[in-house]
């Protein structure tokens, strides 16, 4: 169910930042209809199908209602959406499939990871929720960051996770 809920979101950050925010400003009907039809293909049973879209189109509104969470998949000089990399790192090769990364008006290289849950957190353990998601993703954003600059010695990377249940976007350092 999580990892579901997670690439479906995926899919549709993927969708918005292609097409645009105003093609998106609402998980209509029939978008709905889209994403179960896509979790049905999947296997995902039959009764948790409904709930598994309401989850992904909460997170989406969470994201889409906030200046951050627009500004993660609006239009940028350069932006790419599930940027497939791969290269050598410390003597090993390494691949990666990037959520989104993108150059800010700065100049700037972004890496971006989204991070869903499956189910609300709350409020009280949002602290530990993003303490421990930094701690358990640090050396994957490290790796998408290090990618992405040996693709472009020439700009500065920021890495950041952005978790979609909170919409925070932490930058790793």
């Amino acid at each position: 169910y999580a990892q579901l809920v997670g690439t479906l979101f995926h899919e549709a950050m993927e969708r918005i930042a292609g097409e645009g925010l105003a093609a998106w400003a609402d998980a209509g009907v029939s978008r709905q209809r889209s994403m179960a039809a896509g979790l049905r293909r999947r296997g995902m049973p039959e009764p948790m199908v409904n709930l598994a879209v309401a989850r992904v189109v909460e997170l989406l509104g969470r994201t889409l209602a906030t200046e951050q969470g627009r500004w993660l998949v609006s239009s940028k000089p350069w932006a790419r959406s599930e940027y497939p990399l791969a290269g050598m790192r410390d003597g090993r090769w390494i691949s990666a499939v990037i959520d989104r990364c993108f150059e800010d008006a700065d100049g700037s290289l972004w890496v971006i990871d989204y991070k869903t849950s499956a189910q609300a957190v709350p409020d009280d353990s949002v602290e530990l929720y993003i303490a421990q998601g930094r701690e358990k993703y640090r050396e994957q954003i490290t790796q998408y960051a290090a990618l992405l600059r040996a693709l472009r010695p020439d700009r500065p990377v920021r890495a950041a996770l952005y978790f979609a249940e909170a919409d925070r976007l932490v930058e790793m350092g």
